[in-house]
């Protein structure tokens, strides 16, 4: 999509064949998200007292695009468990950014 804007292209405009084949290959892998399980609890069910919780915030930027994630450390005694609380990605603007400013965002 990025590319797409870049080009300028209108509306109406017919996109180049290797562009077309790429989004044509993005769109068709969306089909393999019904298959995305994600679990909502983030303790396991036999997993004892919880000693110490940790919520961990990973971030980081390129010329392309920036993204975080988030993950949920859980301790008992012997055990460790780790859980995926929640994760976005975006686009980076048209208009020229640092990529520490776009860590930032």
């Amino acid at each position: 999509m990025q590319k797409l804007c870049r080009g300028s292209y209108g509306w109406d405009s017919e996109i180049l064949p290797t562009v077309a084949e790429r989004w044509e290959t993005w769109i068709g892998g969306l089909n393999q998200l019904t298959s995305l399980n994600i679990r909502r609890c983030y303790r396991p069910q036999d997993f004892g007292e919880v000693c110490d919780a940790q919520l961990h915030l990973f971030c980081d930027a390129s010329e392309v695009g920036y993204g975080t994630a988030s993950c949920l450390k859980l301790t008992t005694r012997g055990f460790i468990h780790i859980a995926f609380v929640i994760g976005k990605g975006r686009l980076a603007l048209l208009k020229a950014i640092t990529i520490p400013r776009l860590e930032l965002a």
